[in-house]
């Protein structure tokens, strides 16, 4: 059976779109960004106006038409791009998102754009920079916007001001590119970072959350957190050992690695089953066997493992939680309470489906 010629046949030989679109993907992996630290800045006008400026710069955005897989835009521009802001208005501040898009006229499912005639056709533009104003303040990706988060774009910045402003100064924009690297690690590089940064997908996650303490701690321990006794029900324990996870939109596997350092043992031995839950599915569970020993301990509860990453939840930011159970109805209970830590490691890994 033919197949469609490989890039490249000599001879003028045809190739396809698609074909051309599969080199692009390659150059980076299907990591979409820009390729060097400086590209594609968006910056402040010289004498701030209602414009910002997307400084030169290359870059790859991965194509979300319908068949699209291993295909993506490759691209550069040499000077300086302007594209205007309008002012926010009297009733409030407002934030904005400055994209790159790809308006391919020629493919389905990665929004509709009217198809160029005659000269326009050749010459295009295909590549826009874009303002979507009025996204809600905390939004750093494109994907996450209901309608444009299907388009095949990259995210630049995003533009917050107040009411009754027509100038973009520099300390309103927040730096939301993302490098394309051969790697697969995606670094978002952030010149002014809200008082929260958003969440970066990178090849590994490491977090430690403390059990809440009194506050008056060490001279009042009233803080406590107890994995209850008497029960075999499901328990989210400890409390504090909850994570939001971004993953990466290249993984497929995972290495997790947790533990909750100095949980407090009390009243009877502990045998039951911990394990992690991934938005919202149980991994597999390991088996927790403590003894108690008359006097209230601290131990480590370990768990881990490596488990699949499904394709529904790649690309997104998923809350890790950590629960555990008895296997019997006894006295022993768990505390976590000053002292007591968890810890998540996670380690992405990419390999053929």
């Amino acid at each position: 059976m033919a197949l469609p010629n490989p890039i490249y046949i000599g001879q003028n030989a045809l190739h396809t779109p698609a074909s051309i679109r599969l080199l692009a993907y390659g150059l980076t992996t299907g990591v979409q960004g820009v390729l060097g630290t400086a590209d594609c800045a968006i910056k402040a006008l010289g004498t701030p106006g209602a414009a910002v400026q997307a400084m030169p710069g290359a870059y790859m955005v991965r194509a979300k038409h319908l068949a699209s897989n291993y295909e993506g835009y490759a691209g550069k521009f040499d000077v300086a791009e302007q594209v205007t802001v309008s002012p926010t208005t009297s009733s409030g501040g407002r934030s904005d998102l400055v994209i790159l898009v790809i308006k391919d006229p020629y493919v389905s499912g990665a929004g509709s754009w009217a198809t160029p005639t005659g000269q326009a056709a050749i010459d295009g533009p295909y590549a826009f920079i874009e303002v979507i104003e009025g996204v809600a303040s905390t939004t750093w990706d494109i994907a996450q916007r209901p309608t444009e988060g299907g388009w095949s774009a990259i995210t630049l910045a995003r533009i917050t001001r107040p009411a009754s402003t027509g100038i973009v100064q520099q300390s309103h924009i927040t730096d939301l590119r993302s490098l394309a690297t051969l790697g697969g690690t995606r670094t978002v590089i952030i010149d002014n970072p809200p008082v929260t940064p958003p969440p970066i997908a990178q090849s590994s996650y490491v977090q430690f959350k403390p059990s809440a303490r009194d506050a008056n701690y060490p001279s009042s321990d009233t803080v406590h957190n107890y994995l209850n006794a008497n029960t075999t029900a499901t328990q989210s324990w400890p409390a504090a050992a909850t994570w939001d996870v971004p993953i990466p939109s290249w993984a497929t596997s995972m290495d997790i690695d947790a533990a909750v350092y100095g949980a407090q043992i009390l009243n009877g031995d502990i045998f039951g089953e911990i394990w992690m839950t991934v938005n919202g599915s149980a991994q597999a569970p390991l088996t927790v066997a403590l003894d108690y020993g008359q006097v209230p301990a601290r131990h480590t509860i370990p768990y881990g493992g490596t488990f699949a990453v499904p394709s529904s939840i790649r690309g997104r930011v998923v809350t890790f939680r950590l629960q555990m159970r008895h296997y019997y109805n006894g006295p022993g209970r768990m505390d976590a309470k000053a002292g007591t830590t968890s810890r998540l490691n996670v380690f992405f890994q990419r390999y053929p489906d």
